[in-house]
């Protein structure tokens, strides 16, 4: 969960930050620059948040399937059957 959080925030800060500098350097009002950074900011959180979620659900079902032990009984049902000795064939 925390690493999601630092993902997005660290997408977010990447995405917001170039405009505005560029902003400023055009000498755009800090006013507009602030505006024009907090746009992208939510603009950036909509795009990258759904990730983090993404990324809680896998993880969620992966312990799951850890915990009831379903990886395991695919992995055994995958298995061609073995012949037992002493059965006719």
């Amino acid at each position: 969960m925390i690493v999601s959080f630092v993902i997005t925030d660290v997408a977010t800060g990447v995405l917001a930050a170039a405009p505005t500098a560029a902003a400023l350097q055009f000498g755009v009002h800090v006013a507009a620059a602030t505006a024009i950074r907090d746009g992208l900011m939510i603009a950036a959180r909509v795009l990258v948040a759904p990730v983090g979620a993404l990324l809680m659900a896998l993880l969620y079902f992966d312990l799951r399937m850890r915990h009831d032990g379903s990886d395991i009984a695919a992995m055994l049902a995958a298995l061609p059957a073995a012949p037992v000795a002493g059965a006719p064939r």
